[in-house]
């Protein structure tokens, strides 16, 4: 969550203890991010701040209700004046560091998260688009921090109007129905957990909960509440049995520990508790110390900055973290950021009466912010800012139309998105089916072969009967109208088709944590793993057996770092990967599961000569690396994706493999 405090000069109820308790909160996160391997329960600083901001907005909620000086322009107002200084600030600067040093995949990346981030929507994009908060690629992302930004920005725009609306109908009410929707969201925390972990994670219904613990605190703490008074008595108790909740789970939780869930429970409790030790010694002293207070009043800048040092220097570190000494500077540097954004752009503008012209001015500066960052993602990142020879990245999607109508209305393919012939004529007797990992096959096999090839796939499915994608639009519940059936149906039935190639991203399903729950099988029995072997096998079976040769390859290697790392960086004139490698141990540690399904299935099939199951990493690895280049060729346009000189030296090597081990199946293919 982006830590906000308060202004103690606008309000009477300024509380510097809990500008300390955020100060804590944000150590946690700061220093968590910064040691990850050290600090490992830091993350729990989030929770602390979700508590905070519940309790700080439902009490000005409440007690402007209570004196009939309630306005949502003043509510929403104070809101813009407080947040969007130092987010404009934040973007501007990113934009223009990008338009310098960055490449355009990199621009375009940057952009997107500015984009998302100007409209609050950052924890949405990430259930979408992330591995979930531990993921490299998460890691990578300049502003993934502002998914909190997020959930707290989408609860101000309804919350005010439920507390308004109970207001007016009985006042009395409030408690009753900020019981009844902490339950709400507590549950639906603890369903989705399981099965939808991003969502859980990232979205409001499943942190909602959390803002309103500190929301139903805010309340009985009211002056015309019953429970007013009921923790002066006990207030050194409340704290220190808060601090300990807390510290608990900082020491004890790891990436390991499901969150949220009743786990967070624990945190949660504790910051409610610290909280209403207003009174105690901890509070109104340690807490309420000055230079302890400051960090909590600087706190939302540097929870701004911090991150995007970090995610660069894994940008430019292939993924990792540099070295101890280095991040130390890093989360310096941060801290002497958020002091520069404290001084020179919020206490300023913080010090401006709230009015029209100045909210009108503060959204301007955003949408400003939105609009350009939709250009230049609109724009692939304005390649024309730096010298790349377009020719190292090629694509060679681009000489292929990926939906030929003739080729969909002759095989009567109907559900997918992609069916295409490398050339026009004639009929292909060789076809690839599969994912983005097939269709990077189809150029350099029909430039090796001299045939045409036919592709039939669907992104992100793998070629498995049965596999369901969650986002495809499909019934989920009719295996007739599976997209990946529909295909294999296509391929068996066909006359012209003697080979049929898969080929697939298979570890991306496999991988644990949130990708999996995106996938299931029809059928399935739960096993996702077993599910995935099993219906593998039943697809082979079921094309050998309408008596086409099937090829299974395995997984070309995938890359953590960005292609565009391996030349020289704009402006500084320098690589930061000029081996553009990676260990082929760290990449065999991502495939693991899908290789053991491969070996496994491989073994199985080691006696039937109308199957064959082929390594290809060798094109691009030794027995140390794996290379997305070699000398001054370029195999990989990305992280996963093959350019048209890589597509051609895999199937130069297929052509020997198959030769090699398969002269019958070499014949249908090459002769």
């Amino acid at each position: 969550m982006a830590p906000k405090s308060a202004n103690p000069s606008s309000s009477r109820y300024y509380r510097p203890d809990i500008d300390g308790l955020r100060a804590l909160a944000i150590l946690f996160v700061v220093f968590f991010h910064t040691f990850p391997e050290n600090i490992k329960g830091g993350f729990i600083g989030v929770d602390i701040f979700f508590v905070i901001s519940g309790f700080l907005i439902s009490g000005i909620i409440f007690n402007s209700l209570s004196k009939n000086t309630f306005s949502f322009f003043d509510f929403y107002a104070r809101r813009i004046r407080r947040i969007f200084p130092a987010l404009i600030f934040l973007f501007s600067v990113l934009l223009l560091v990008g338009y310098f040093f960055s490449f355009p995949s990199e621009f375009r990346t940057l952009t997107s998260e500015v984009k998302y981030g100007a409209i609050f929507w950052e924890n949405m994009r990430l259930i979408q688009e992330s591995g979930g908060y531990w993921d490299v690629q998460t890691e990578l992302k300049p502003l993934m921090q502002l998914w909190t930004l997020g959930v707290e920005e989408q609860y101000y725009l309804f919350y005010p109007f439920i507390c308004w609306l109970l207001w007016r109908l009985n006042h009395k009410h409030i408690p009753i129905a900020l019981w009844l929707l902490f339950l709400i969201s507590f549950g639906c925390c603890l369903v989705t957990i399981k099965d939808s972990p991003l969502f859980a994670f990232y979205s409001l219904p499943t942190r909602f909960w959390e803002l309103c613990a500190g929301a139903i605190l805010a309340w009985y703490v009211q002056p015309f509440s019953k429970g007013a008074n009921f923790n002066v008595k006990l207030p050194n108790f409340f704290t220190i049995a808060g601090l300990v909740l807390i510290f608990v789970a900082f020491l004890f939780y790891s990436d390991q520990t499901p969150f949220p869930s009743s786990y967070t429970l624990v945190p949660v409790l504790g910051t409610c508790l610290v909280i209403l030790g207003e009174k105690s010694w901890i509070n109104s002293k340690l807490l309420s110390f000055k230079p302890i207070v400051f960090i909590g009043l600087i706190s939302y800048t540097w929870y701004l900055w911090h991150w995007p040092l970090l995610a660069f220097s894994r940008i430019v570190n292939n993924g990792d973290l540099p070295q101890f000494h280095v991040r130390l500077i890093l989360l310096l540097s941060g801290l002497l950021l958020a002091l520069v954004s404290y001084y020179f752009i919020e206490k300023p503008i913080r010090k401006r009466k709230i009015s029209p012209r100045l909210v009108v001015s503060l959204c301007a500066g955003m949408l400003v912010c939105f609009g350009l960052a939709t250009f230049i993602r609109s724009n692939n990142g304005l390649p024309e800012r730096i010298n790349i020879e377009p020719s190292i990245l090629s694509q060679f999607e681009d000489k292929i139309v990926s939906d030929q109508k003739e080729v969909r209305k002759r095989y009567g393919f109907k559900n997918g998105d992609w069916i295409f012939t490398a050339k026009k004529d004639p009929l292909p007797t060789i076809a690839v089916t599969g994912d983005s990992h097939a269709r990077h096959l189809v150029y350099g096999l029909s430039e090796v072969t001299g045939k045409n090839v036919l592709m039939i796939g669907e992104p992100s499915l793998s070629p498995i009967k049965n596999f369901v994608h969650k986002r495809k639009r499909i019934d989920y519940n009719d295996p007739s109208k599976n997209i990946v059936n529909e295909q294999i149906n296509i391929l068996s039935s066909d006359k012209n088709t003697t080979t049929v190639i898969l080929s697939g991203y298979w570890s991306n399903p496999l991988n644990p944590g949130a990708r999996k729950s995106d996938y299931f099988f029809q059928d399935g029995s739960g096993d996702f793993e077993q599910d995935f072997q099993q219906n593998l096998e039943a697809t082979i079976r079921e094309l050998t057996k309408s008596g086409k040769k099937v090829i299974v390859l395995d997984e070309t290697p995938n890359f953590y770092f960005e292609i565009y790392s391996c030349l020289k960086r704009p402006t500084l004139g320098i690589s930061t990967n000029s081996e553009c490698s990676e260990s082929i141990s760290t990449i065999n540690e991502r495939t693991k599961r899908w290789h053991k399904i491969f070996s496994l299935l491989k073994n199985k099939f080691s006696a039937d000569k109308n199957v064959l199951f082929l390594d290809v990493r060798e094109p691009f690895c030794n027995k140390e690396k794996c290379y997305a280049k070699k000398g001054d060729d370029f195999y990989y346009y990305d992280k996963h994706h093959l350019t048209e000189k890589g597509s051609v030296a895999l199937a130069n090597y297929l052509k020997k493999q198959i030769e090699t081990l398969s002269p019958e199946i070499y014949k249908t293919m090459f002769e």
